[in-house]
């Protein structure tokens, strides 16, 4: 019986050091570790736009026709002729005027602003001369050619086809002042008006004073050429004439 039992107390104590040393190796066993990936957010990095640069605006330069007879514009002398058979749209002008003068339409009604704003300065103005055709330019230039001769004709007056009467857009104009026709037209109360006044209805003084050598026409301050308003006005303030203005 004691051997039973010794038997049965070892197999007992046997088995409690397997289950001790069972319990040692779990809980002294390597643990695997788990790797915890943690995600990061990949920032997203928005595409840099660059405002692409506004367009300058692309101003037209324009350009200003002086070469056709039709043009308000046209620049007319002895080296630049009108064509003889050349004849504009013409009216009967609406201001005080000897024989029934004619111009271009645009012309007659700025004149007619010109001569209500003279008036209100105290100044009546009168139109002598207005729109001449290539023959009667032609009849008055040999006139002054056998009355003064060649020389002074062509001082005096535009030849045939060199005359801006002819494109209607040009007068020739008066006041009750005695100077009718004549330089002293200049220095009176009228002719100091238009010098100062008239480019803002669009005419200019075609042949002023000490410019003789480059207009080809003696000092005229009686004879008044429509141009427009916008390029009276940068005529006027370049103080030069429509040659140089014009660079021929």
């Amino acid at each position: 019986m004691d051997k039973i039992r010794n038997k049965v107390i070892a197999i007992v104590v046997l088995g409690v050091f397997i289950c001790a040393g069972l319990v040692f190796l779990y809980f002294n066993r390597p643990v695997k570790k788990e790797t915890i990936i943690i995600e990061t957010p990949t920032p997203t990095i928005e595409p840099v736009v660059t405002p692409e640069a506004s367009a300058e605006p692309v101003v037209e330069e324009v350009k200003i026709d002086i070469t056709s007879d039709s043009s308000i514009n046209r620049l007319v002398n002895k080296s630049n002729m009108i064509s003889e058979s050349y004849v504009p749209e013409l009216i009967s002008l609406n201001v005080s005027n000897d024989d029934n003068q004619q111009l271009r339409p645009e012309a007659a009604s700025q004149l007619e602003e010109m001569f209500n704003a003279a008036k209100e300065a105290g100044i009546n103005l009168n139109v002598v001369s207005g729109y001449r055709s290539y023959k009667q330019q032609k009849s008055l230039w040999y006139t002054y050619e056998e009355k003064y001769g060649r020389k002074v004709a062509n001082r005096m007056d535009a030849t045939p086809g060199a005359s801006e009467h002819q494109l209607g857009l040009a007068v020739d104009l008066s006041a009750n002042d005695g100077c009718k026709l004549k330089q002293c037209f200049g220095s009176g109360k009228a002719g100091k008006w238009l010098s100062e006044n008239s480019y803002k209805y669009g005419f200019i003084m075609r042949y002023p004073k000490g410019k003789e050598s480059i207009t080809g026409v003696m000092y005229n301050p009686w004879h008044y050429r429509f141009i427009g308003i916008e390029e009276a006005k940068k005529v006027f303030e370049s103080n030069l004439t429509l040659e140089e203005f014009y660079q021929q």
